[in-house]
């Protein structure tokens, strides 16, 4: 009776190794994330380098899915996410192909404080379904991409909304998302980073209400550019701006200024009073290097 305890035991064995074996074959997609910042303060960006790497084998797919990326804390909760479509669709992948592309995520505020782990995966939003990937696991499908430890912002107060800006708002189910409208000028304080900087700017506006393109100005110190809202999609725009383009005074003024603002009430169904210009989720001025 031992002898056949013995062979079904190896038998059983040898299933799980052909059973891993076969997981193995289906992941042909190698992920990799790159953060650019090894920590990062509640409040400012990182830039997110995504990489995808098909194999040989990679038998292409037949439809369109979705990187979902989680932010766990410290306790394992999931804080925040990046979940995205790829700019080229995963429908158009090929064997032996590379899939590179760049992404801009703001830390949220007001988040536990800690190392974070950074999780990844491909998933088809209709139906839940995950798909093998060639990485270190996680979870379920779920892919260890690494840590980032997010820090608390210095005490003293590095952003001043001087003028121009109406109170925060927030979707009630989604308030890690949060924006400010602004009125025809907008004039925000920060501290100038003496250095050479990167602005980033999200925003988003309501092109429908004029006839002619709202135009917006943007301006730090000597430094300024102007751009047309030709669309009601959020938008984030990012520039490098010289050093001496800044001043030296250690305070920095940051405008917004729109050539159109629109009142909601005009329309006889809205009860906002407010003049509005624009829609800001995100302006922000730092380093360009740490």
């Amino acid at each position: 009776m031992v002898r056949p305890l013995r062979y079904f035991i190896a038998f059983i064995f040898m299933a799980m190794l052909a059973w891993y074996g076969c997981n193995a074959q289906r992941a042909t997609i190698v992920p990799k994330l790159q953060i650019n910042k090894k920590s990062a303060e509640m409040g400012t960006p990182v830039e997110m380098t995504y990489s995808f790497s098909t194999k040989k084998d990679y038998v292409p797919l037949k439809r369109d899915l979705t990187v979902f990326v989680h932010f766990l804390d410290p306790k394992g909760n999931i804080r925040f996410q990046d979940d995205h479509v790829p700019p080229k669709p995963t429908s158009t992948w090929r064997p032996n192909g590379n899939y590179n592309y760049t992404r801009t995520l703001f830390i949220p505020k007001n988040i536990p404080q800690g190392e974070y782990t950074v999780t990844m995966g491909i998933y088809a939003p209709d139906k839940g379904e995950r798909i093998d990937l060639d990485a270190p696991k996680q979870n379920h499908r779920e892919y260890d991409m690494g840590k980032v430890m997010i820090e608390i912002p210095p005490q003293e107060p590095i952003i001043q909304y001087v003028k121009g800006w109406y109170d925060p708002e927030s979707i009630p189910t989604d308030v890690s998302t949060h924006w400010r409208w602004i009125s025809k000028e907008a004039v925000m304080k920060v501290r100038n980073p003496m250095a050479d900087a990167l602005l980033y700017f999200k925003a988003d506006g309501v092109p429908e209400r004029f006839k002619e393109p709202q135009m917006v100005t943007l301006t730090v110190g000597e430094w300024s550019d102007t751009f047309p809202i030709n669309s009601n999609q959020l938008f984030l725009k990012k520039y490098n701006i010289s050093k001496d383009k800044l001043g030296t005074d250690k305070m920095l003024e940051v405008k917004v200024s729109v050539d159109k603002t629109f009142v909601p009430a005009d329309d006889k169904v809205s009860a906002d009073t407010r003049e509005l210009g624009l829609r800001v989720y995100e302006l922000y001025l730092g380093k360009a290097t740490d």
